[in-house]
């Protein structure tokens, strides 16, 4: 949460600079060939639209940490898993989180915790299983079996 709050205060910075710059340009469109002020304005507004979508996740998030589910009905946004690949033994530990939150790792106690965006494979392969369920997951060409160990 602390990573995206800084990185929508890195783009309203960058929006006001852009749109200062539009703004004040010395020769601001002076000619039909004098694009400066049309590209400052164009930048603005992809920083503005950038900040409004940083804004959705960041509201997303604090309203999933605020939310309490039910681990009985599955794996949901928001919940802690852990699962374990039933060749090699490898166990992952994940938290669910929203569309454009995802890609972060936590350590906590040693355990690498990936935040998994709702929209990935793996989610997609893991949503609404249960404890002790089994969930394939294609790698490549393979089909790997993971066992949920623990669903919070």
């Amino acid at each position: 949460l602390l990573k995206k709050i800084s990185e929508l205060d890195l783009l309203e910075s960058s929006r006001k600079s852009s749109q200062h710059d539009a703004n004040n340009a010395s020769c601001a469109m002076q000619s039909r060939y004098d694009t400066f002020r049309e590209d400052a304005q164009y930048l603005a507004g992809a920083f503005a639209k950038q900040q409004k979508k940083l804004h959705e996740v960041i509201n997303s998030i604090k309203t999933l940490l605020k939310t309490k589910h039910d681990a009985s009905n599955g794996v949901v946004l928001g919940s802690f898993v852990i699962i374990k690949n039933l060749d090699t033994k490898e166990s992952k530990h994940y938290v669910l989180v929203p569309d454009g939150s995802g890609g972060h790792v936590f350590c906590v106690n040693g355990n690498n915790i990936y935040a998994l965006s709702i929209v990935t494979p793996i989610s997609k392969a893991i949503i609404m299983k249960k404890e002790g369920d089994i969930a394939d997951l294609m790698v490549g060409n393979c089909t790997n079996e993971w066992e949920l160990v623990s669903v919070q």
